[in-house]
């Protein structure tokens, strides 16, 4: 799901505004089980330059919710959203 809506908010920039919130609210429910699905929802945040997402990634990140070999650690990250 967070892919098509990667490629979705890639088309259309416009759209990015109201995706965002919803990518985040399925972060912010993170666990290890969904370590795949956290991973592309940060990869899609991080296509999509979403600053205001970092929090969140940090959060998930330090639980070990993400994988970092997928989305990189939260130096590489931080770097990315700016």
């Amino acid at each position: 799901m967070a892919a098509a809506l990667g490629k979705i908010g890639g088309k259309h920039p416009e759209l990015q505004s109201e995706i965002v919130p919803k990518l985040l609210q399925w972060l912010d429910r993170y666990g290890v089980e969904n370590l795949e699905s956290n991973s592309e929802i940060v990869c899609v945040l991080l296509d999509f330059k979403a600053s205001q997402s970092a929090e969140a990634i940090r959060a998930a990140l330090d639980a070990g919710c993400v994988d970092e070999g997928v989305c990189g650690d939260w130096n590489e990250i931080r770097s990315e959203l700016i």
